[in-house]
Parts: C-alpha cells; structure tokens; sequence
C-alpha cells in the first residue's frame, strides 16, 4: 500500500479537472502483467499453477516509476499512465507467463509490453480544448522524478469493469523471492 499511495501522491500535488479524469483509487493500482478477460473456474485454477511457476523463481530487480504518458494518443487519451524503468525489468517473467497462458489455449499478446501503472482514466473524448490539460498532466509526470519500486507479489485479480470504478478481487498471490 505504501507505493499506491506514493504514486496518489503525485496526484495530489495537482488539481486535477474532474470532468476530465477519474482518478484510480489507490488501492486499485497496480501493474498488470496479463489481461485474459473472462475465464472460467478451471482456467482460474490452470492460470494459478501458471502463475506459481512463473513466480517462483522470480527475483524482482529494483525498478523506478518515472514518465509518464496516455494511451492511445493525446487526442484520443483514454488513459493516464506513469511507467517504470528500465522497461525490461519484467520482461522474463511476462514471458514466463505469456507462454504458460498460450499452453493453456489463450492468445499470445500482440503489442510489446509495457510496464506501467494507470493513474487516472480520462471520462470522455479528448476536445481540442482538453488536450493542452492532458498534456500538462504527461509533462506533470515527466517532471515528477522517479522514485524506487520492487515488486514484493504476483497475484491474480478478478475485474469487474462493469461499475463506475473497477472492482477488483484477489484469487490468488504469490511472494516473490527478495
């Protein structure tokens, strides 16, 4: 909980346009390694045993949040993000479990990943008139500094996207090696 409320705390430091963006809760920060959208039980069961294995012998490195950015684009911003460094950092363990996962029948992904932590969700389509904001906020996290990060668990989470703030559910952790 110390570093969720450590990355809150870079958005307190400014006033943040709440038409604009709605914040993630700091208790719902996180790093997601893999996103597999609705499962069943037995696939839960599966993707556990994946998950021990890849995270067993798992050393965290020392990493840092710095950066920031959105996804997709400024103009279509749909997420407000600070990344860490170096990008590499949970490279084998993604892999680690990107195969486990394709064993068990699921896509591999497609794009690189990219090791990040959503801070904000932007509400509505990105104006002309709000991207000078969003802007500010990426140049905000740019200039933030970075700050120490290790991972201490690997856990699965159950999302509920449907509410007006995800819901999130843990089934499952592992502890990682430190």
């Amino acid at each position: 909980m110390e570093t969720q409320n450590a990355l809150y705390s870079i958005l307190a430091k400014r006033r943040i346009d709440q038409r604009l963006f709605r914040l993630t809760p700091p208790a719902n920060l996180h790093i997601t390694l893999k996103f597999l959208g609705e499962i069943s039980q037995d696939q839960i069961q599966q993707l556990i045993g994946v998950v021990r294995d890849a995270g067993s012998e798992f050393i965290p490195p020392m990493m840092h949040f710095s950066g920031g950015g959105v996804f997709p684009a400024v103009s279509r911003a749909r997420i407000l993000w600070i990344g860490l460094s170096p990008k590499t950092a949970l490279n084998t363990l993604v892999k680690s479990i990107e195969t486990g996962c394709e064993e068990l029948g699921f896509q591999r992904e497609k794009k690189l990943f990219h090791p990040h932590v959503t801070l904000a969700r932007i509400k509505r389509p990105v104006s002309q008139e709000d991207q000078p904001a969003v802007r500010d906020w990426i140049d905000s996290l740019n200039q933030a500094g970075d700050f120490p990060y290790r991972m201490k668990n690997i856990s699965i989470y159950d999302s509920d996207l449907s509410q007006k703030s995800p819901i999130y559910r843990e089934l499952f952790t592992i502890k990682c090696k430190l």
